[in-house]
């Protein structure tokens, strides 16, 4: 699926129709399908996103250079127009620096990030990465503005 979101025509991918709402970020040069094995195997009990940064996949360019706030304030747009807050974050390497991002600027998330660009398996608990343990952060609401 495709929306128009920061002036970019942006995919992305729903998987499942659970209560919880989990989103899959991909790393810089990836796309969407570096985590679609996990969404696959989390979308039998939630409801998951996956998205194609904008210059990522099948994405379009952003209409100038984007550094990470554009970025964030891209996802957020998305996360607002689908409806998809609260949710969680799974990041790996890029994605991981977006959600760092939302979370400074006051947004909640929940982390899980790959530390060595090994893409995650779906038997591996949310709270592990690939080397090691890696701590939640519980977010109820990446709230507005």
């Amino acid at each position: 699926m495709n929306m128009q979101i920061s002036g970019v025509d942006m995919h992305y991918e729903l998987y499942g129709n659970g209560e919880t709402r989990v989103v899959l970020l991909h790393g810089w040069g990836c796309s969407g399908d570096l985590m679609k094995s996990v969404g696959e195997h989390l979308a039998k009990d939630m409801t998951v996103l996956a998205v194609d940064f904008p210059a990522h996949g099948t994405s379009d360019q952003p209409p100038e250079p984007w550094g990470v706030p554009e970025f964030a304030a891209c996802l957020k747009e998305l996360l607002t127009k689908l409806n998809f807050l609260p949710c969680s974050v799974i990041a790996h390497s890029f994605g991981g620096r977006i959600t760092i991002e939302l979370k400074r600027r006051g947004r909640q998330a929940m982390i899980c990030v790959t530390d060595d660009g090994d893409e995650p398996t779906p038997g591996q608990r949310l709270t592990m990465t690939n080397r090691g343990a890696m701590p939640l952060i519980p977010v109820p609401d990446m709230g507005a503005g």
